[in-house]
Parts: structure tokens; sequence; C-alpha cells
């Protein structure tokens, strides 16, 4: 019986989860459409730039941290009882993070109007307690507490799709899924094993959906500056029914990234210098221009 309601328990969150999800893409969709916005012709669809182009990013992450773990083991002999008491408690903290790579701009927008292919750097950091208290007829008889640093380096690839939106000629809105690939290469933390809780381990390999938003300015002619917030909503490598968090030893946290990106336009080939109009034709009308 237990064990069909741990699995009745387990479909209810993917169910919860997954309609969180899909209420905050289709708000952000509904905003960016139904927005009236402005008509002016904003990156990415304006026809004076290429298709593509150079883009980076310099930003920090933070680790927030989750509802530790809290365990109680008891035993009890005649007139003696046992209790073991473990838990751990999360604290987030500040990492850095950079990509570089390249975007491109489709030539009719179906929904996206650009997608970016950009190679990763991410140094994430966290802190974690882990405690543990013995009890002999409810009087503490010993208690330990360890403190649990960890921190790790990753290279990765990201893949993303964008949807915008303009809110006047030098801004607009963005948002959009991505998918992103982080491998761990150097990984350090303090590691103490308690038995009495599950003990995630180091940092996998990791697959994940994320989805970002943000808001870019034209800064000058050919120079769009886009401040950026990305967290992942669903964890496909390793599969850990639907959940988008980073478990490292005996906690969990989920990851939040603020970024600057900046992306170069590039003018197109076919742009050409101004005509020599010796009869004054206004190039609207057809017609000479009127020089009262």
């Amino acid at each position: 019986m237990k064990f069909y309601k741990w699995q009745l328990k387990s479909f209810m969150n993917i169910i919860n989860k997954t309609a969180f999800i899909l209420f905050t893409i289709v708000s952000l969709n509904g905003f960016s459409q139904g927005w009236k916005g402005y008509e002016w012709d904003v990156f990415p669809v304006d026809r004076r730039w290429r298709q593509g182009g150079l883009t980076g990013s310099l930003g920090i992450n933070y680790t927030l941290g989750y509802p530790g773990q809290q365990q109680k083991q008891t035993a009890q002999l005649g007139f003696f009882q046992f209790e073991n008491d473990y838990q751990s408690v999360a604290k987030g903290k500040i990492g850095l993070n950079a990509e570089l790579g390249w975007f491109h701009s489709f030539k009719k927008p179906f929904y996206f109007h650009f997608f970016d292919v950009m190679l990763s750097w991410k140094w994430f950091r966290t802190q974690q307690t882990a405690q543990y208290s013995q009890y002999f007829n409810n009087d503490l008889l010993d208690q330990q507490s360890f403190e649990l640093p960890w921190n790790a380096h990753t290279l990765g690839l990201s893949i993303n799709l964008m949807n915008q939106y303009p809110f006047s000629p030098k801004s607009f809105f963005l948002h959009g899924p991505g998918l992103n690939f982080d491998y761990p290469f150097i990984t350090s933390g303090v590691s103490k094993p308690l038995t009495g809780l599950e003990y995630y381990g180091d940092m996998p390999v990791q697959m994940q959906l994320h989805y970002n938003v943000g808001l870019g300015f034209v800064i000058k002619d050919r120079w769009l500056l886009i401040p950026m917030l990305e967290s992942p909503i669903f964890q496909i490598i390793p599969f850990t029914h639907i959940q988008s968090t980073l478990n490292v030893m005996y906690c969990r946290y989920r990851p939040f990234l603020l970024q600057i990106k900046i992306m170069r336009l590039r003018k197109q080939k076919n742009d050409c210098p101004p005509v020599y109009n010796p009869g004054g034709i206004d190039p609207k009308t057809y017609q000479p221009e009127n020089k009262e």
C-alpha cells in the first residue's frame, strides 16, 4: 500500500511541475504576443543586418538551496530509548559564468526569431551543514556538525531558441527555451558520509532543458546589450523524476544564471553608399525636393 501511495505522490508531483512549466511558458508567450507594443523594426528582424553574428556573455550564478533532509532513527529496549537525528541545511553561494557563441536570425520567423549556439564555462559554489545528534531517553549524548563547502567548474554547450517583441526603437523583450549540456571537469569539496541521510554524491554530467527571459537594448548602431535570467526547468540526464535541481552531497540547489549578453550585428554585403543625386530628387516621392 505504501508503494502505491509513493507512486501516486510522485506522479502528482510530476503533473504539478509540468503544469507550472507550461503555465509559465504560455504566460510569457501570451505577454509577447498580446502586448500591443510597437511596430519598429528592431533586431533581429531589421534587414539592414546579416542574419548571423558573434555573441558572448558574462555573469554570475546563485545556487538557491532547497530545504535539507531530516531523518530520525529510534530504538526502544525496555525502559531505554535511543534516538539518532540526522539533518542537512543548504546554503547558496554566488559563482561565475561566461559564454561565447554564434547567433542566427530566421529570415521568415515562424514563432522564434533567432537561435544561438554557445560554448560555456560555469563555476558553481555551494555550502551546506550536516549535523548528527544522539539521544538517550531524550537526553543529548553527542552532537557533531560538519561544514561541507563544494564547488565545480564545468564546460558546456547550449542551444537557445528566442522569441522577441519590441518595446521601443531601441529596446525589446525576449524569452525562449534552451538545451544545455554541462560536463564538470574540476570538482572539489569536503565529503562527510552520514549513514542516516541520502548521499547524492558529486555533480554528474548534466543535460537540462532551461528557460531564458531578458530585456534587450540597442546601445550603438551595431551593438546590443541584453541582461538575461536563466534557470533549468527539466532534467534529462540524469533523469530524476522531472527535478531540475543540482543535487550535491546531502542537499538540492536551484541554479539561477544572471548574465549580460552582448551581440554584434554585421551589415549586409549589399549595403551601398549614398547615390550621387545632382537633380535633387526626393527618393520617397521621386519628385524634385522643395528647397524653399
